[in-house]
């Protein structure tokens, strides 16, 4: 389809707007914000789709507001073998008049004229297609859908080959996945059955193994015995020598032990004698301790009374100076009272001019709030009356979705019939009559039944088959389903619940925006405290004047009032600057006066201190010189020193006639014969035990058939290990059938990818360098984009990023299906393909509209958008929209002039404001 002239009159805010349009190549309609650019598209969706008398909530909604007039369009275009003119009014005076220029004239008006314009679009283009070539303003972002469809036809015939969609092939897979999950889990693990038979085989393998190695055990057994036994007579030899050594080691550790044991004597006596010589030592140091504290509590005795002598004259001196600084403190108390009484009655005057400034600042935002409570109970009226939240749209919409995939599947699987009429002939079609000229052509869809007449000559009942009928029953529960919803929530179609939500959700914004003016007026007070408080103020202010009694005027103003106060202010800073100096003045004296009676009273607890430490001391070496004198001390150190001299002397001949080494090895000897006594002890034990069993063993097993035993085991493994490998084999079978059609699937898949991936990357090179990849989904989504090696999730990319790569795949597919004049419905058949049948004969081997070839596929239209795009990208963008245009038609609508200057082949169409 080629659009080439639209014309808006009374539509929205426009009065009257025409636009021609480039056949191919960019069309750039520019225009401030409201002035009817994004009214074309929805202008050109509303004249192709709805009919005159509507009372849809779209078309009521682009209805001029404050204006009785009816929205009109006119539009021409060309859209497979026909070029046509329509012309629609809505509301008011509707009606509809179509024109069709080509290929043979026809003129239509009111129900005729809608039903032959849809009859035409359904004919000749793919809606689906259309709608998501159209990026809309607000819907930057979103994926277009491409699954199905032309394109996907489009890119059938680009990949060489035909989408496997039959349904032989798909029950033939369905069989195949089946016959490998009786073996394997969806993740390729084994099942039960797998497992069970392994384990079988290894539980068989196992007793086959156990029973070879009690064979082999009985023999070793044998050997065992002979060896224990010759093992018994030498551990019994070991024994006997082993107790001789013990006696022998014993004698010589007691003698030992005898001469340790007075050797630890002689370390006592010494440890006494130094004991005695340590206190000797002590207390003659003592002794010459105390003689010098006297000598020292003397000294200072009389340096503490020269020092208090000294104080006690200058303290004299500052009494006087502290009886001058008391009078000027009292003068400076005097001066700040008299500051202080003018700077209360300043503040008094001051308060009383603010009073009444607050109080006028409180009517006011009492105003305020009033007017928001008003405000906001409207709003909140409006909830009430609404249903429609968020919750409720989207049950609407996913019922909206189902009944669209309803009809989308009902299309595509309903049987059609084609009518070719080779002369001028009137026929009944379910009771309606049907014209045809000469040549000309009408397909029908049979969704359940349908009943063809030709007057007076022949009747034909086509009836579809039972899935045809199914999926026109799911239609109709689908448009039930909405229906209901939408009756739930008082709401008539899916555009009226979004603009309830969306009326729903601007109350609710506005109430919490009152919420928020309220809560910023009142200030975390209520409406009834505000009031309390102007009433309190309006009688603090009227009561003021008569209180006031003083003789000096009120100020005039507040700042006059301010002013004052400031003035008071510096008084008082000069009168407790006065204050404060003839305090410090005072205090400095007294702290003077105070700081030398505590120097006189330390001095003179110092004193009293120093003589009672020589009292003490002296009292203290008086009786311990009566107890002992000082050359007693001397004479009992002397002694001592003797004493330890001789201790040491005996206690070194004692050591070196003890060999400690020799000592250590008797007992390091004695310790290991012990210890290899206990070892030979249980050596005997764990030899005698053993051979009890190994003769035990010996006369029971060979009692028990082993070999007998030994013959069945391996029979039953041999058994269960051919069950086993034919099991495997099937198992093996059925998972190299899976992953062969698996990776035929996936192949078929990649290959039906391939183009439109290709052309994307081709055009987004352009934009992003040649780093640029992008990896497709099955339903032709952007799984991520790969740049400079780095590869990143689709969801991940940046807001601009997202809504290029969004145009990108919009213009590659617009290239595929215009370059390839894609037919509608299906390609040609595989069989076709390979009897040799031209491409023309299979396009019109088919009965129903989808075998009709379109010219070019349908208009790419892009509303405000690339808005969050920088300088280069724009301009990679502009050469995108440039190339991509050369086989079809772009429709760019922009507020922003600037951001389409780079497109080289462009029409720009300038709206006035």
């Amino acid at each position: 389809m080629r659009i080439h002239h639209v014309e808006l009159t009374d539509f929205r805010g426009v009065e009257n707007c025409s636009v021609e349009f480039s056949d191919t190549g960019v069309t750039i309609i520019e225009g401030d914000n409201e002035v009817g650019k994004s009214s074309i598209d929805e202008a050109i969706r509303l004249v192709l789709s709805e009919r005159d008398d509507t009372s849809k909530a779209a078309v009521r909604d682009v209805q001029p507001v404050g204006r009785d007039v009816g929205p009109q369009v006119e539009i021409e275009l060309s859209t497979g073998p026909y070029r046509l003119r329509c012309t629609k009014r809505f509301i008011k005076k509707s009606m509809t008049e179509l024109e069709v220029l080509e290929p043979s004239r026809e003129q239509l008006t009111g129900r005729e004229a809608h039903d032959r314009l849809r009859a035409i679009i359904a004919e000749t283009m793919d809606e689906a297609l259309w709608g998501a070539l159209r990026m809309q303003q607000g819907e930057a972002l979103a994926q277009a859908d491409f699954a199905g469809g032309s394109l996907g036809r489009a890119l059938d015939l680009a990949a060489g080959g035909e989408r496997p969609d039959n349904a032989d092939a798909d029950d033939l897979w369905q069989r195949i996945v089946a016959e490998r999950q009786k073996y394997f889990t969806d993740t390729g693990r084994p099942r039960k059955n797998l497992k069970e038979a392994d384990e079988a085989v290894v539980a068989a393998q196992q007793r086959v193994d156990a029973l070879l190695d009690e064979l082999r055990s009985l023999e070793n057994d044998t050997v065992r015995v002979a060896r224990l036994t010759e093992e018994a007579r030498t551990l019994a030899e070991r024994r006997t020598k082993n107790t001789q050594d013990l006696e022998d080691l014993g004698a010589q550790a007691e003698t030992i032990a005898q001469k340790r044991r007075e050797l630890e004597l002689l370390e006592s006596e010494l440890a006494d004698a130094n004991g005695r010589r340590e206190r000797a030592v002590a207390q003659l140091a003592e002794r010459e301790a105390l003689v010098e504290r006297v000598a020292t509590s003397a000294a200072r005795v009389a340096e503490y009374q020269e020092r208090l002598d000294s104080v006690r004259e200058r303290a004299g001196v500052n009494q006087s100076v502290l009886a001058a600084a008391n009078d000027a403190l009292e003068s400076a108390r005097c001066a700040l009272r008299t500051a202080e009484s003018d700077h209360r009655r300043a503040l008094a005057d001051r308060d009383h001019l603010r009073r009444a400034a607050d109080l006028e600042e409180l009517s006011a935002r009492r105003r305020r709030v009033t007017e928001a409570v008003g405000r906001r109970q409207e709003a909140r009226r409006v909830l009430e009356s609404n249903l429609v939240d968020e919750q409720a749209l989207t049950v609407i919409e996913d019922a909206h979705q189902e009944l669209v995939k309803a009809e989308a599947l009902a299309g595509a699987g309903s049987a059609s019939l084609n009518l070719a009429a080779v002369g001028e002939v009137e026929v009944l079609v379910d009771g309606e009559v049907v014209r045809l000229g000469p040549d000309e052509q009408r397909d029908l869809a049979v969704s359940e039944s349908m009943s063809l007449e030709l007057p007076g000559l022949l009747r034909v009942a086509v009836t579809a088959g039972a899935d045809a009928q199914q999926l026109a029953r799911g239609v109709a529960e689908a448009r039930l389903r909405l229906i209901e919803c939408c009756e739930t929530y008082g709401v008539p179609d899916v555009r009226t619940a979004r603009k309830a939500a969306h009326e729903r959700r601007e109350a609710e914004l506005e109430i919490d925006g009152l919420d928020h003016t309220i809560e910023s007026e009142l200030r975390g007070s209520t409406p009834e405290e505000i009031t309390a408080e102007i009433d309190l103020l309006v009688e603090r202010v009227r009561s003021y004047p008569a209180e006031r009694n003083h003789e000096s005027p009120l100020p005039s103003t507040l700042e006059l009032a301010e002013s004052l106060v400031s003035e008071a202010d510096a008084c008082i800073g000069d009168a407790r600057r006065a204050l404060s100096a003839a305090e410090s003045g005072r205090e400095e004296a007294r702290e003077a006066l105070l700081g030398q009676e505590v120097e006189l009273s330390g001095i003179a607890a110092s004193l009293d201190g120093a003589r009672h430490d020589n009292e003490s001391a002296s009292a203290a070496l008086d009786r311990a010189r009566c107890d002992r004198s000082d050359d007693q001390l001397t004479e009992i150190l002397t002694r001592c020193t003797e004493e330890v001299s001789a201790c040491t002397h005996s206690l070194g001949v004692a050591q070196r006639s003890f060999a400690d080494d020799e000592a250590q090895a008797v007992e390091d000897r004695l310790q290991n014969c012990q210890a290899l006594a206990r070892r030979l002890v249980a050596q005997i034990e764990e030899n005698h035990d053993e051979l009890v069993s190994l003769r035990s063993r010996l006369q029971t097993k060979g009692e028990d058939g082993l070999a007998g035993r030994l013959d069945e085991a391996r029979s039953e493994l041999l058994a269960l290990t051919g069950d086993r490998d034919r099991l495997h084999r099937r198992a093996e079978a059925a998972r190299l059938l899976h992953d062969t059609f698996a990776a035929r699937r996936e192949a078929a898949r990649r290959r039906y990818v391939a183009p439109l991936r290709d052309s994307v990357e081709r055009l987004g090179r352009i934009v992003f360098g040649r780093d640029f990849e992008v990896e497709l989904d099955e339903d032709l989504m952007i799984l991520n984009r790969t740049l400079d090696g780095q590869t990143v999730p689709y969801g991940d990319l940046s807001t601009g990023t997202k809504e290029q790569l969004g145009m990108i795949i919009r213009l590659a597919a617009a290239e595929i299906v215009a370059s390839g004049s894609v037919p509608s419905g299906s390609v040609p058949s595989a069989s076709a393909a390979g009897s040799g049948a031209d491409e023309s004969t299979a396009a019109d081997a088919g009965t129903g509209p989808e075998n009709r070839r379109t010219t070019g596929g349908a208009p790419v239209v892009f509303d405000d958008a690339l808005g969050w795009s920088d300088p280069a990208r724009l301009e990679g963008m502009a050469a995108v929209l440039s190339t991509a245009a050369k086989n079809c038609q772009v429709i760019v609508l922009t507020c922003t002039p600037g951001r389409y200057e780079s497109v080289g082949n462009a029409r720009v169409v300038r709206l006035p404001a």
